[in-house]
């Protein structure tokens, strides 16, 4: 995986949290920061759609149609948004 997500905790210094994130620069891994809460970051944002798919489902919704309708809207933006925060934080090529 090519995830790994970096727990800041109270007593983080920035030293610290600048080392891990290089360090997993260097080990080619996205480094994702994040405080001390439950779960991990995917596993909490895919809680919200989960139950958002839950509720439509109750009210009737068609699953064929408005739930594969919205993820390839919701696939679209994430790679916009990705492609934004990649240029915006990548460092010039040498």
């Amino acid at each position: 995986m090519r995830l790994v997500e970096v727990v800041r905790g109270a007593r983080t210094s920035p030293d610290a949290l600048a080392t891990v994130m290089k360090l997993a620069m260097t080990i080619g891994k996205v480094a994702a920061v994040s405080a001390v809460c439950y779960g991990f970051i995917g596993n909490r944002m895919a809680e919200v759609y989960m139950r958002e798919a839950e509720f439509l489902l109750m009210e009737g919704a068609n699953p064929g149609r408005s739930i594969a309708r919205s993820s390839r809207s919701a696939w679209r933006w994430g790679r916009a948004a990705c492609s934004t925060w990649r240029a915006s934080t990548s460092a010039p090529r040498r």
